[in-house]
Order: structure tokens, then C-alpha cells, then sequence
């Protein structure tokens, strides 16, 4: 019998290669989410995966970064956690609000490191606003 690793990864299409998305092909709900069930209970394609590269998020949602294209891809490295308020509010997808290339003041979002989350609620912010804010840029 499969192990739920191997049942996952099943259901994954990682034709995109080490940097490409990488769609769920398993169920999805009537709200197009991927789901997954491990040992008896059902989660999130997204979360599943986010869970196994780097550990259970705990109450934070698992949502796409704003530069993934793909609604149900699940590779790690285009996944993010936020809020579930973040989530209510519109800021929590990729189609919400850290779904802008730039951010308020027109800085690049794209680039690698230009979006600091905070460790303690899943926040998102502009690290170069952040940085102007604390004094450490310009």
C-alpha cells in the first residue's frame, strides 16, 4: 500500500521542471482548492505540500505568492503563509492584495527577499519600505 508521501506525489505534475509550477492533478473541491486526505483527514493540496518542505504552519493559510501563475500548483517554492484574516480581507491569494508586482510605493515584489513576512502572524510587507521605515535604507 502507498504511503500518503507517495499518493501526494502522485497527484502531481512536476513536468515544469525544478522552478516551474507543478499543478495538483488530484481531487479539487467545488471552490477549485486541491484536497488531500492523510490519514483520514482532509487538507489542502497546498498545505500538504507546504507541510512537507517546511513544516506545519500551524494557524496560518497556505496561499500561492503573487508571481505563480498557476491556481493549483503546489510546489513549494511558489507557496507562502499568511493570516486568515489576510485571507478575509482580500491579501491572501494570489489574486488579493500581496498579489501586486509593486507595492504601494512602487517597489518591486517579484524579486527575491522583497517581501519580508512576519515570523509571528504571516504579515506580509515591502522589505524595502520596511528597511526606509527602520532607518536602514533610502
Amino acid at each position: 500500500m502507498a504511503t500518503s508521501y507517495e499518493r501526494f506525489w502522485a497527484a502531481v505534475d512536476r513536468s515544469g521542471g525544478a522552478g516551474g509550477c507543478w499543478p495538483w492533478a488530484g481531487p479539487v473541491t467545488a471552490a477549485g482548492a486541491g484536497v488531500f486526505t492523510v490519514r483520514g483527514r482532509r487538507t489542502t493540496a497546498r498545505r500538504y505540500a507546504y507541510t512537507v518542505q517546511y513544516g506545519d504552519p500551524g494557524p496560518l493559510r497556505v496561499v500561492r505568492v503573487a508571481a505563480c501563475p498557476t491556481p493549483l500548483c503546489v510546489h513549494w517554492d511558489h507557496l507562502t503563509v499568511v493570516t486568515a484574516r489576510a485571507v478575509a480581507l482580500g491579501n491572501g491569494s494570489a489574486a488579493g492584495g500581496h498579489g501586486s508586482a509593486v507595492c504601494g510605493r512602487g517597489h518591486d515584489l517579484t524579486a527575491p527577499g522583497a517581501v519580508y513576512v512576519h515570523p509571528g502572524d504571516g504579515r506580509r510587507e515591502c522589505a524595502v519600505c520596511k528597511a526606509v521605515r527602520r532607518g536602514d535604507a533610502r
